[in-house]
């Protein structure tokens, strides 16, 4: 579960995603630094970024992350990150 981040109408992490998980036993993945890596990071989650923009230079429409981030893997696409983790679940 996310919450809507008030000040932007995007969803972000919260304290309270998983009632009954700690932060450090969550595997956070998302696209955006600014609303998802920051955040994620500040929480002690362990983080996948989504790096659609592999090939791209610039944010796009982002706003440059404010904030100290990690970012434990990075894939460019969903597909790539699920074919990572399929050695495993087999």
């Amino acid at each position: 579960m996310s919450v809507t981040n008030a000040n932007d109408n995007h969803l972000s992490p919260t304290p309270f995603s998983t009632p009954f998980s700690l932060p450090h036993q969550i595997l956070h993945v998302a696209q955006s630094l600014t609303h998802d890596m920051v955040p994620a990071t500040q929480m002690g989650m362990s983080k996948v970024w989504i790096n659609r923009r592999h090939n791209v230079e610039g944010l796009g429409a982002t706003a440059p992350p404010q904030g100290d981030y990690t970012i434990e893997w990075e894939f460019n696409g969903m597909t790539d990150f699920a074919i990572a983790h399929q050695p495993e679940i087999a």
